[in-house]
């Protein structure tokens, strides 16, 4: 998994740009979201 994580970060591939930008911007910020339905019983 770390060696995917390597080749990914140095790709040039538009797809990887593309990947890298949405993960800078939906994962920029974080919020804990109350458990609403536990459906794990």
């Amino acid at each position: 998994m770390e060696e995917a994580k390597k080749i990914a970060q140095q790709s040039l591939h538009s797809i990887d740009a593309y990947h890298k930008e949405f993960k800078r911007k939906a994962w920029d910020t974080r919020q804990e979201l109350e458990l609403l339905v536990d459906l794990s019983l």
